[in-house]
């Protein structure tokens, strides 16, 4: 990567990222191993709650000029459009509706593999990992 401003850009970005990531991913693990339906919800929540934080920690720092319309349409509308189908999945957890949270875990999974491409092939090491 020879543009320091993208450089700079992606080391802020990725240590927001190596913030939250540890702690989502243990939610996530408690959420699969949870005893119970209401751990599995508290635990998929507290997930949500950290993503959001995550999000604004990301918006937060000012993308390079050039790359803001790449940035908000390849990073930040798709992590908004995660959100989005995360808070359903957690509706239909809430509901107990197994097939609607399958679905909406189908969604989440679709969305997944682009976020990661862009995110890897824009720079980031340690966003787009997960």
């Amino acid at each position: 990567m020879t543009d320091p401003a993208r450089a700079r850009y992606v080391k802020q970005v990725d240590s927001v990222c190596a913030r939250y990531n540890p702690r989502r991913a243990q939610a996530l693990v408690q959420s699969e191993n949870a005893p119970d339906a209401s751990a599995q919800l508290a635990a998929y929540t507290a997930d949500i709650t950290l993503a959001e934080a995550q999000l604004r920690g990301i918006e937060a720092i000012a993308a390079p000029g050039s790359d803001r319309a790449l940035i908000e349409s390849n990073v930040l509308a798709r992590l908004r459009e995660r959100l989005v189908v995360r808070r359903a999945l957690r509706s239909a957890l809430l509901a107990s509706d197994t097939a609607a949270a399958q679905n909406e875990r189908a969604r989440l999974d679709a969305l997944t593999p682009g976020l990661q491409a862009f995110a890897r092939g824009y720079g980031f090491r340690v966003c787009g990992a997960r």
